[in-house]
């Protein structure tokens, strides 16, 4: 793929305005066409995301298109745009529209892509009523019901089969449309299987192409009727390693579809997701403070050197275990490699990758905040929490931390804060504004971007709601938002929810006009 630059500086009475933009294309269309003063038009440019551009003048998906009138006879642009009639879910079959533009001589505009349709509603063509999801829980089965099942016996007798029939209406032609799209992995009861052909019957039954058996699950027969799901585990492990739709431990996501959202079979209902509403929100971990104050790294714990302490904690939920520290013979503040804090630290991390203990594989991080001493759950999940509770193995209670008061430390710490989501709306200078530095959001081309309260990237397919994120916290539950069925959505079955042509006449019947267009093809 190639890059393209787009620049546009406005001069004017000394001010100076520059527009600039980059992106990648696969081919460039130029077409400079002589065009007479005939009622009916001519047809420059045509645009079928479904033909893969073969015809002349035909481009599958412009992401740039340039028209410019280089002749000095004005002339008549007309756009063709599909009609979409709004509803529960937007659908297609409306009348379409006619945009007609004049276009003096040496004068040009610029249409940025061609997702441009006829909306038969003032309202946004973005907004299906039904079809928005705002700070959704994945479902905690990691799968959506759909309307599929199997069709025939192909699978009850052969758990080696590698093509099944399904219910006609949860097919697609060439996976172009649809329920289910080349590349879904789909379950069926505790099967995971990777679709990699669907064919059209033209009957009673479409056939799925598949691999069996991925993702630690076993090849099994299913009998006729069995639903088929869409699963949405996290692809970087089995699909029963967690219990969520989570981040791994390096903080990465992946599934090939969105959550089981916007797929559909309707004849000529839109799917799909709209560009520029997904928005991904991740728990914030839970801790529990000591109940300090005025605490710095330098600060002189009052315990009593080269003496062992004892305390319990649970992470996450996790029965306590004990853990212990044994103070430094000469280091006595709470920061430093010997202090308080890196022994507590160390005692923590042991719990981790020790498989005969409550807390394995839980973490968790000791750190000073806001002058007190705080353990934070190194996981984001929803039941991310810290237990702390007194040792019971000292010799006395003078070596078991919150037993009672000792040094510094008080006899009891402050009470839990529980995994929680960051708000929604923040008040700024008095004012509620939109807390969008916490989201991951996406930014209409593919990419989610994490904003100054969050953290990781990841990129997101329109059409099959793809999503794989890299990055982001560790171990990590989450809540999602989007749009899609919608006029403006970008699956399957809107493939023709776009420009549709561009066309052009002279405006006078003694002199011919001439139009050039130049578009980019994505």
């Amino acid at each position: 793929m190639a890059n393209l630059n787009t620049q546009l500086v406005l001069s004017a009475n000394g001010k100076e305005f520059e527009f600039q933009n980059s992106s990648t294309y696969n081919e460039i269309l130029n077409i400079e066409q002589s065009v007479s003063e005939t009622d009916d038009f001519v047809r420059l440019l045509q645009v079928d995301p479904l033909s893969g551009g073969a015809t002349t003048g035909t481009i599958e998906n412009p992401q740039f298109i340039c028209i410019y009138n280089s002749s000095n006879q004005p002339a008549e642009i007309q756009h063709i745009v599909q009609g979409i009639t709004a509803g529960a879910s937007d659908t297609t079959g409306a009348t379409d529209g006619n945009i007609q533009m004049l276009l003096r001589p040496l004068e040009y505009y610029i249409i940025p892509h061609a997702m441009l349709v006829n909306y038969s509603s003032t309202k946004s063509a973005m907004n299906g009523t039904t079809v928005a999801v705002d700070n959704a829980t994945p479902d905690s089965n990691m799968f959506g019901g759909v309307t599929a099942f199997v069709d025939g016996s192909g699978l009850a007798s052969d758990a080696s089969a590698t093509s099944f029939d399904i219910d006609d209406n949860a097919g697609s032609p060439s996976g172009t449309a649809g329920l289910f799209k080349v590349g879904d992995l789909i379950r069926i009861e505790d099967e995971i299987m990777e679709i990699t052909a669907i064919t059209d019957s033209g009957g009673t039954e479409d056939t799925l192409t598949v691999k069996r058996g991925l993702f630690g699950s076993t090849a099994a027969t299913h009998a006729d009727n069995t639903q088929i799901r869409l699963p949405f585990f996290n692809n970087f492990d089995d699909f029963n390693t967690y219990s969520t739709a989570s981040t791994d431990v390096s903080g990465n996501y992946k599934s090939t579809n969105f959550f089981a959202k916007y797929r559909t079979v309707a004849s000529n209902t839109l799917d799909g997701l709209c560009r520029g509403t997904v928005a991904i929100k991740f728990f914030e971990a839970g801790f529990q403070e000591f109940g300090l104050s005025g605490i710095t790294s330098a600060t002189k714990t009052g315990l009593t050197a080269s003496t062992q302490y004892f305390v319990k904690i649970g992470i996450d939920g996790a029965t306590a275990d004990e853990i212990s520290i044994t103070t430094d013979s000469s280091v006595d503040t709470f920061g430093g490699a010997n202090g308080f804090i890196a022994k507590l630290q160390t005692a923590i991390d042991a719990l981790f990758s020790d498989a005969s203990k409550n807390n394995f594989q839980k973490g968790a991080t000791v750190s000073i905040v806001n002058g007190d001493i705080r353990i934070t759950s190194k996981q984001h999940l929803s039941t991310s929490a810290i237990a702390l509770t007194a040792g019971t193995s000292g010799s006395d209670t003078t070596t078991e931390i919150f037993a009672q008061a000792i040094g510094r430390l008080p006899a009891a710490p402050e009470g839990a804060v529980a995994a929680k989501l960051p708000d929604d709306n923040i008040v700024k200078d008095g004012i509620s504004v939109p807390n969008s530095e916490a989201y991951l959001m996406d930014d209409g081309f593919g990419n989610l971007i994490a904003g100054s309260l969050t953290q990781g990237s990841g990129t997101i397919d329109y059409d099959t709601g793809a999503i794989n994120l890299t990055g982001c916290p560790s171990r990590a539950d989450f809540v999602f938002s989007a749009n899609g069925n919608s006029g403006l959505a970008c699956g399957g079955n809107t493939q023709l929810n776009t420009l549709t042509s561009i066309r052009a006449r002279s405006t006078s019947n003694k002199r011919k006009a001439k139009i050039q267009i130049i578009a980019f093809n994505k």
